[in-house]
């Protein structure tokens, strides 16, 4: 069995969930562990790599690697959301699954490279009150993540 790896995003290696929303980053270029079960080490040939930019309804394969390695290396083409998902190869040549149309993704990562466009604008309301309007322009825009700060 391989497994994506689980947990947060971290630098340019990318630990991700498999449920929810995809893992973002600004980097094209980023790393994939996987963990393969030391049990099926001996009868693997090779893990190979799998991404679709549609949602999973059409799949590619974009690298292979020994099943004692502990990542793929990845570089999105361009921005958007990626699915990722694996199949392995045994020493007699099987293909497991034996195919990725239909395949959960083990892992969803949003790259995004464009930086927000963003409009600060200073207010005078009355008193001792601080006014600021702003407008931002980002395809991706995380308003939970939106902080303004002044002094």
């Amino acid at each position: 069995m391989v497994v994506l790896a689980v947990g947060g995003f971290a630098g340019r290696t990318v630990y991700a969930q498999t449920t929810g929303e995809p893992v973002a980053t600004r980097d094209k270029s980023f790393r994939i562990p996987f963990t393969v079960d030391p049990k099926d080490k001996p009868r693997l040939r090779e893990v190979q790599l799998y991404f679709s930019r549609d949602r999973g309804a059409h799949w590619r394969l974009y690298t292979s690697t020994r099943p004692d390695q502990v990542d793929f290396p990845f570089t999105a083409p361009g921005d958007g959301e990626y699915w990722f998902s694996v199949r392995t190869m045994d020493l007699e040549g099987r293909i497991y699954p034996p195919s990725v149309e239909g395949v959960a993704p083990g892992l969803r990562v949003l790259v995004d490279t464009t930086p927000p466009e963003v409009a600060l604008r200073g207010s005078n309301p009355p008193g001792d009150q601080v006014g600021v309007s702003w407008s931002v322009i980002d395809d991706n825009l995380d308003l939970n993540t939106l902080r303004v700060e002044y002094r």
